[in-house]
């Protein structure tokens, strides 16, 4: 029931529940007005059960509509990376300090896919695995500020759920959107020789 303590973030400030899926339970509150409250969503108690915490992160503005990357770091290789964009058919947000309720959640329904092969969004992925060295396989979730240019990284996906090679979801999507995930970076080969080489470096 108390107030966040959240002093340095801007007039506005993105809370998620620290355990969730598919953008459930994330929102955009004023900042004076933050404090713990209740999974909203039935995905975020699936996921955290009733006292799931939340986190609180800067408002990162990537434009009129959310846009966000996730990048596959196999043991901090990049085996695949696709940029994902709002519907444009949403409101969209034209100005960060005039928020008015959008979604800042580029995955959402209507959202649209596309192959990215952004070499600074892919060295951050990679940096950012080291924070998590014995994890082998997580999704980067890394946002680009419209204004700046400066690149964010979000979360750090660790449960699962992000091989999407042979995803039935992620293959309906290849076909959907018209891109081949695999031939990106010969993404299968690649984690392939990635995971024998780990293999018999362990086992020395």
């Amino acid at each position: 029931g108390k107030a966040a303590s959240l002093e340095g973030f801007g007039p506005y400030v993105v809370t998620k529940p620290d355990f969730g899926a598919r953008g459930a339970d994330v929102r955009v509150e004023r900042r004076e007005g933050v404090k713990w409250t209740p999974p909203r969503t039935e995905l975020a108690r699936q996921f955290g059960g009733p006292w799931n915490p939340r986190l609180a992160q800067e408002l990162v503005y990537t434009g009129r509509w959310p846009h966000s990357y996730r990048v596959a770091s196999l043991l901090g290789h990049v085996v695949f990376c696709f940029k994902i964009e709002a519907d444009h058919a949403r409101e969209p947000l034209d100005d960060r300090t005039r928020f008015n309720g959008q979604s800042i959640v580029s995955s959402s329904h209507g959202c649209s896919f596309e192959l990215a092969d952004d070499a600074e969004v892919l060295a951050l992925a990679q940096r950012a695995h080291t924070a998590l060295p014995n994890v082998p396989l997580l999704g980067v979730d890394v946002l680009r500020d419209a204004e700046t240019g400066h690149l964010f990284v979000i979360e750090l996906n660790s449960l699962g759920w992000t091989w999407h090679f042979s995803s039935s979801t992620w293959l309906g999507s290849n076909s959907r959107f018209g891109f081949d995930l695999e031939a990106q970076f010969n993404g299968r080969r690649l984690a392939a020789r990635v995971l024998a080489e780990a293999c018999a470096e362990r086992a020395r």
